[in-house]
């Protein structure tokens, strides 16, 4: 490396997987490095925070969301930063974590709380989408939504596609992507808050 963090612009067009690698990959290389590493974990969880946040809310109540989220963020890094074996599928990664986090929120509120410390770690090896039940979760959420509607949020927080890309295969604009999915998520959002 030339010692420099990595664009934003060039990190945007890596894959959830790839920015894992490129951000363990840049990790040790000195502060230039570990900005790179944490623009990485940042993006890919941006990308997939409405999806965190969605399962979060779906499960907990409201004023434990944030907490929530958070705390999903949290063991995210240490994931990237600590362990070894490839992260193939961040996504369901993500949301087995945001399982594990709202399992151990209810868990402490019977009075048996667990030290974080002493919660289990996510595997290494994280599974794919049918191992963590995150199409049956995703379907369960977006059940609010309209087919198109549905399409075009799978398309843009599950699959990471462009609004050019799921424009070209609905057969409308990218302008009309944004909107479809603007109304979307504002409906998602209005669900998870009642």
């Amino acid at each position: 490396m030339d010692g420099r963090p990595t664009p934003h612009a060039e990190l945007e067009r890596l894959s959830d997987a790839e920015l894992v690698a490129h951000a363990r990959e840049r990790f040790p290389d000195g502060a230039p490095g570990l900005r790179t590493a944490k623009l990485c974990v940042a993006l890919i969880f941006e990308r997939r925070r409405a999806l965190v946040r969605t399962i979060c809310a779906a499960k907990a109540p409201s004023p434990v969301v944030d907490d929530l989220e958070s705390q999903v963020y949290e063991r995210f890094v240490r994931a990237v930063y600590t362990q070894t074996a490839p992260i193939q599928n961040p996504s369901g990664l993500l949301v087995k974590m945001a399982r594990n986090v709202i399992a151990s929120h209810f868990e402490k509120g019977r009075g048996d709380a667990i030290p974080i410390g002493e919660l289990p770690d996510v595997p290494a090896a994280d599974g794919g989408l049918e191992d963590v039940g995150m199409v049956e979760a995703v379907d369960e959420i977006l059940a609010a939504l309209s087919p198109r509607q549905r399409e075009v949020v799978w398309g843009r927080v599950m699959e990471g596609q462009s609004s050019a890309e799921i424009a070209e295969r609905l057969g409308t604009t990218p302008g009309n992507v944004d909107v479809i999915f603007f109304r979307a998520m504002r409906t998602l959002r209005e669900v998870v808050e009642r």
